[in-house]
C-alpha cells in the first residue's frame, strides 16, 4: 500500500521501446556452413564487446550470432538478423542441457562459458563448460562449484543464469530454485575468480557465495553484473519467473545490493544446520513486475545489457559500467533486451525480443518490506490533497499474496487499520489532507463472505469499525436481495456511514433517491 507522489529522479524508470518478433519454427542459414537452424529455445543472451554482436544460446544445443540494429532507439521487426549459427556438443558425448551464457575478454579473444542442468535419471548433474569456436564444450578450465550444490540441486533446476562482471574477472551463477539441503525460500550466489585466466588448464575455485531470497514459487532464470566488483559489494539485475495455470507467465526484474550480504560459502545445509541461518542476505529491490506493461508475458528467461551505439560501445557504455561502480548510479539510461524461450511449441508466442530504457536510481538503499528492522522508518511524501483507496477486497481480510503486484506485499486488515491510524496521524501533523475510500466489492470471494444466510453480514460489524472516510457501493454488494436488505436495515453500512455511502448509478425504485 502506497501513497500517490510524485517521481522523484533518484527512482529506477523503466520504459518499453519495442519488439522483434520470429514466428514458431522460422530458421535462418548459416551464410557459411550452409546449415539450417530454427530459431527457438533461447535460454541466454548476452553481448560481445569484440564484435559488437549479440550471442544467443539456445537450449536445444545451438549458439546463434545475431546483428541488433535500432530504428530511432526502438526495436522492431528489422531490428534483429540472425547471421550465424554453431551446434552445441560436448567433447565427451555427454548431452548438453545448456542453459547460461558468460563471455569473457582475453588477450583479445573471446572465452565463452555456458552452465547446465541437473538431470539426475541420465545421471547428467550441473556444471560450467567452456566452450570453443566450433562449438565444442569441455570442463577445463575448471570451475570447482560447491559439492552440496552439485549433490542437492533440484532436478531440471541447475545452474539457469550465468553472468560474467565487465572486466572479466569474476563468472556469477545460481540454481534456479534452493537446493534441497537449504530447503528454503533463498538460493546460494555463487562467484567464481576468473581473474588469473592463463589457459584452459586453470582452476577457478569459489570465491564468494551469497543468500538470495527468492519470490515464493518464482525460480531466478538471468543475472546481469552492473559492475566490477561482482558479489564483493556489486550491483545486479536479477531476472524471476513464475508460471501460474489461471494468470500465465509473470516476470519480475530487480535491482540487487550486495554490498551487506554475508559469505555463506562454508554453510552447511540451511535445512539441519542453523550455524548461518542469521546471515545477512542481498537486498532486492523491484523494478518492475513486466505484466503491467501492452505486450504477451511468455517465458522470459534471458535478458543482456545492449550498448547504445555499435560504433562506440566502448566508450558509451563499458565506461558507464565503471563510473556505476562506485556511486551506484547509471550516467545515462541502461538499454536492456530480453527474449523468451517458446521450447519450440506452436502453442508459445514464438521468439520475441523486447527493448527496454532503464534508468537506475542514484542510490540502492530502499529496503524491501520483507527485510526491514522494526525501527527503520518509513518516508511518505504528501501532497496538499491525497487519496488513499482500498478497491476489490472481496472479502479477502485475512490477505493473500496478489498476482499483478510484488509478492511480499501481503497484509491483513490489521495492517491496514495500522497504516491507516498511522498515515492518518502523520498527515494531520503535516496539515495535509488525506481521505480513505472503500471502493466496494467486498461481499463476495472467501468463505466468510457466504459463512451467515445474510451475505456480507459477519464482515460488516468488521468494516464499521474501519478508519474510512467514504464507502462506495460495488456491484457485488447489490446481487443478492439478503444482502441488500441488510445495507439498507438500521444496522447496515449505509446508515451507519451517515451521508458517506457513496453510489453515482444506483438508486431505490421505491423512493427515486
Amino acid at each position: 500500500i502506497s501513497l500517490c507522489h510524485s517521481q522523484s529522479n533518484t527512482e529506477t524508470i523503466i520504459s518499453y521501446r519495442g519488439k522483434c518478433h520470429f514466428p514458431t519454427r522460422h530458421t535462418f542459414i548459416d551464410p557459411t556452413t550452409k546449415k539450417e537452424f530454427q530459431i527457438g529455445g533461447i535460454s541466454s543472451l548476452t553481448f560481445s564487446k569484440i564484435d559488437n554482436t549479440m550471442i544467443a544460446l539456445s537450449d536445444r544445443q545451438a549458439i546463434f550470432t545475431l546483428n541488433v540494429t535500432l530504428n530511432n532507439g526502438t526495436l522492431d521487426n528489422e531490428s534483429v538478423q540472425f547471421t550465424k549459427g554453431i551446434s552445441l556438443h560436448s567433447s565427451t558425448g555427454e548431452y548438453l542441457d545448456s542453459e547460461g551464457l558468460a563471455i569473457i575478454k582475453v588477450n583479445s579473444t573471446n572465452h565463452m562459458f555456458i552452465s547446465t542442468e541437473t538431470h539426475e535419471r541420465s545421471n547428467i548433474y550441473l556444471d560450467i563448460w567452456s566452450v570453443s569456436s566450433n562449438g565444442t564444450g569441455t570442463k577445463n578450465p575448471k570451475f570447482l562449484i560447491p559439492s552440496i550444490v552439485k549433490n542437492y540441486s533440484r532436478d531440471n533446476y541447475g545452474l539457469e543464469p550465468l553472468s560474467s562482471s565487465p572486466d572479466g574477472n569474476f563468472i556469477i551463477t545460481a540454481t534456479e530454485h534452493d537446493i534441497s539441503a537449504d530447503n528454503n525460500n533463498f538460493i546460494r550466489l555463487l562467484q567464481f575468480n576468473t581473474s588469473d585466466f592463463k589457459s584452459q588448464d586453470s582452476i577457478f575455485p569459489l570465491s564468494r557465495s551469497l543468500k538470495y531470497h527468492i519470490e515464493k514459487d518464482f525460480g531466478l532464470v538471468e543475472i546481469i553484473a552492473l559492475d566490477n566488483k561482482g558479489l564483493n559489494g556489486g550491483r545486479l539485475l536479477t531476472l524471476e519467473r513464475f508460471y501460474d495455470k489461471i494468470i500465465g507467465n509473470i516476470s519480475l526484474l530487480f535491482d540487487v545490493d550486495t554490498r551487506n550480504a554475508d559469505d555463506i560459502s562454508l554453510c552447511d545445509g540451511f535445512a539441519t544446520s542453523k550455524d548461518c541461518v542469521n546471515h545477512q542476505s542481498v537486498i532486492k529491490t523491484l523494478i518492475t513486475n513486466f505484466t503491467r506493461f501492452n505486450f504477451i508475458i511468455d517465458n522470459y528467461e534471458s535478458m543482456s545489457i545492449f550498448p547504445f551505439d555499435n560504433n562506440n560501445s566502448d566508450t558509451l557504455f563499458w565506461n558507464g559500467v565503471d563510473e556505476m561502480r562506485d556511486s551506484f548510479q547509471s550516467p545515462s539510461p541502461i538499454q536492456l533486451i530480453m527474449v523468451n524461450d517458446n521450447n519450440f511449441s506452436p502453442t508459445q508466442i514464438g521468439t520475441q525480443f523486447l527493448l527496454f530504457e532503464l534508468y537506475l536510481k542514484s542510490d540502492n538503499n530502499i529496503i524491501p518490506a520483507s527485510q526491514k528492522n522494526d525501527n527503520d522508518d518509513w518516508v511518505l511524501e504528501f501532497s496538499d490533497l491525497n487519496f488513499l483507496i482500498l478497491t476489490d477486497v472481496h472479502s479477502w481480510i485475512a490477505g493473500h499474496k496478489h498476482p499483478d503486484s510484488y509478492p511480499l506485499a501481503n497484509a491483513d486488515f490489521g495492517d491496514l487499520y495500522s497504516f491507516i491510524t498511522h498515515v492518518k496521524s502523520i498527515a494531520d501533523k503535516e496539515n495535509k489532507e488525506i481521505f480513505v475510500i472503500e471502493n466496494g466489492d467486498i461481499f463476495h470471494g472467501t468463505g466468510i463472505s457466504d459463512a451467515s444466510n445474510i451475505r456480507g453480514e459477519l464482515l460488516t460489524p468488521l468494516l464499521m469499525k474501519m478508519p474510512y472516510d467514504f464507502m462506495n457501493m460495488g456491484n457485488h454488494e447489490v446481487y443478492d436481495l439478503a444482502a441488500l436488505n441488510n445495507l439498507l436495515s438500521p444496522n447496515g453500512l449505509i446508515n451507519h456511514f451517515q451521508g458517506k455511502y457513496l453510489t453515482s448509478n444506483s438508486y431505490l425504485k421505491s423512493t427515486q433517491n
